[in-house]
C-alpha cells in the first residue's frame, strides 16, 4: 500500500498534467473555495429557513445547468477539434444559437412550472431574478468552456476570478453591512457572470455562421446530444441534487439549509479528487491499449482504493473536528451533524468509484451500459425516498442517496469486470 500511494503522489504532481489540467486545476481551486465561501456568508446573514430556499431554488439551476452541459457543452468539448472545414466562429455562431433556443425552453418551462405551483412558490423567491441567474450563469459557461476547447484556459480562468471574485467581495459588502437577502444575492451574481463575459466579447463579436455551417454542426451535436441528456435527465434522479431538494420539500428548507451547510465541508474532498479526473480517463485508455483488459481492470482498482482511502481519511478528521469546525465556519452546530458527515463522506467515496469505473467504460465504450444502470439507480431512488423521508427524517433521505449510489457502484463495477474479461 505504501508503494501504491507513492505511485500516486507521483501521478498526480502538477508538473506532470498537461497545461489546460493545470489551468483546470486551479480554476477547480477557485470556483470550490467561493462557493464555500459564499454558502458559509448565507448561512450567517440570512439564517437556515431562508438560506434552505435558496439551496432548493439552486438545485434547480444546478439541475438545468446539467441539461446544459449534456446538450450543448459536452458536445462542444469533444467534437469542436473535429469541426473540419467549419471555421471557429462559425462553431461559436451555432453554439449561440443552440444556446438562446435551450434558455427559451427552460425559460417557458420554469414559468409553466411556476403557474401551477401558484402560491406553493415562497414569496422570497423573484422569479424573474431565478431566470436570469439561469441564463447569466448557462451563458457564462458557455464562454468558459469555449475558451478551453480553442486553447485559452488563462482566460477561462480570467472570466472565473471577474466572475467569482466580484461575487464574493459584493456578498460578503451586504453581508457586512446586513443588508443580504435571497434577490439581492442573485441579482449580485447575475452582475458578476455579465461583467465576467468582458473577455468573450471578441469572440461573440466575430461570431458568423452560413445555413450550412447551422446544419453541419446541429447534424453532429444531435448524434451524441440526444442520449447525454437522456443520460443526465435520469441519472439526476439518482443524485445528490433531486435527494436534497426531497428534504427541502418534505422535510422543510431549514433542514435542507443545515444538511447543505454540513455538505459543503464534505465537499472539501472534491479538491483531493480534481488531480483524479484530470488524468485518469485518459491514463484508463492509455492502459487498455499498452496492457488489455486485465491491465485496465487492475489500474481502476487501485485508483479506486486510493481515492477511497483520501476520502474517508479526510471524512474522519472532519468527523473528530465536527463541532468546533462547525462552530468556527458557521457559528453553530447542526442537529445529527456527525450522521450528515459520516453517510455523505461514504456517498463521495463511492462517487469516486463510480467516477474512476466510468472511465474504464468509456474506455471500453461501454457507456450505453451506463444509461442503463443509472436508469436502475434512479427507479430505486425514486421508490425509496418518499417512505425513507417519511419514516426517518434527514437521515432517511440521505440514507436512501447512499443506498442508490451503492446500487448504481454495484452495476458499474460488475460491468467493468465484464467488459474487461472480453478484451
Amino acid at each position: 500500500m505504501r508503494d501504491r500511494l507513492r505511485q500516486f503522489a507521483a501521478a498526480i504532481q502538477l508538473g506532470d498534467l498537461p497545461i489546460r489540467a493545470r489551468w483546470s486545476f486551479a480554476d477547480q481551486i477557485l470556483v470550490s473555495g467561493v462557493n464555500f465561501l459564499t454558502t458559509v456568508l448565507l448561512v450567517r446573514a440570512l439564517g437556515l429557513q431562508e438560506f434552505g430556499t435558496y439551496s432548493m431554488v439552486m438545485i434547480g439551476v444546478q439541475f438545468l445547468a446539467g441539461l446544459q452541459m449534456a446538450g450543448i457543452l459536452a458536445p462542444m468539448m469533444s467534437l469542436f477539434d473535429q469541426r473540419g472545414s467549419v471555421p471557429a466562429p462559425a462553431y461559436l455562431a451555432t453554439i449561440l444559437i443552440h444556446q438562446a433556443a435551450l434558455i427559451a425552453a427552460l425559460a417557458t418551462a420554469v414559468l409553466i412550472a411556476v403557474a401551477f405551483a401558484g402560491t406553493a412558490v415562497p414569496k422570497s423567491i423573484n422569479v424573474t431574478l431565478a431566470c436570469g441567474l439561469v441564463v447569466a450563469t448557462q451563458v457564462q459557461d458557455l464562454a468558459r468552456r469555449f475558451f478551453y476547447v480553442t486553447e485559452r484556459p488563462a482566460l477561462a480562468f480570467l472570466s472565473d476570478i471577474i466572475a467569482y471574485g466580484c461575487r464574493l467581495a459584493a456578498l460578503a459588502l451586504l453581508a457586512f453591512h446586513e443588508g443580504l437577502t435571497i434577490s439581492l444575492t442573485w441579482i449580485v451574481v447575475i452582475a458578476a457572470c455579465i461583467a465576467a463575459l468582458l473577455p468573450f466579447v471578441p469572440d461573440a463579436a466575430r461570431a458568423r455562421a452560413t445555413s450550412q455551417d447551422i446544419k453541419t454542426v446541429t447534424k453532429r451535436h444531435k448524434g451524441i446530444a440526444g442520449w447525454l441528456v437522456a443520460n443526465n435527465f435520469v441519472g439526476w434522479f439518482g443524485d445528490a441534487g433531486f435527494v436534497l431538494f426531497m428534504i427541502g420539500g418534505l422535510v422543510g428548507p431549514a433542514e435542507l439549509g443545515a444538511v447543505w451547510a454540513v455538505f459543503s465541508i464534505v465537499l472539501v474532498v472534491n479538491l483531493l479528487l480534481q488531480s483524479i479526473e484530470n488524468f485518469v480517463p485518459s491514463a484508463a485508455t492509455q492502459t487498455l491499449v499498452k496492457g488489455g483488459g486485465a491491465a485496465l481492470r487492475n489500474y481502476i482498482d487501485r485508483m479506486s482504493v486510493l481515492g477511497v482511502v483520501l476520502i474517508l481519511s479526510t471524512v474522519a478528521v472532519l468527523m473528530l473536528l465536527a463541532d468546533p469546525l462547525m462552530n468556527l465556519v458557521f457559528g453553530r452546530t447542526f442537529p445529527d451533524q456527525l450522521w450528515i458527515l459520516a453517510i455523505l463522506g461514504v456517498n463521495q467515496a463511492l462517487v469516486h468509484v463510480t467516477m474512476v469505473a466510468i472511465a474504464g467504460l468509456r474506455a471500453l465504450t461501454g457507456v450505453r451500459q451506463l444509461f442503463l444502470a443509472q436508469a436502475i439507480a434512479s427507479a430505486a431512488s425514486l421508490a425509496l425516498v418518499w417512505p425513507m423521508t417519511a419514516a426517518w427524517g434527514v437521515i432517511g433521505a440521505l440514507l436512501t442517496l447512499l443506498l442508490v449510489r451503492l446500487v448504481l457502484t454495484v452495476q458499474l463495477v460488475a460491468l467493468l469486470r465484464k467488459g474487461t474479461q472480453r478484451v
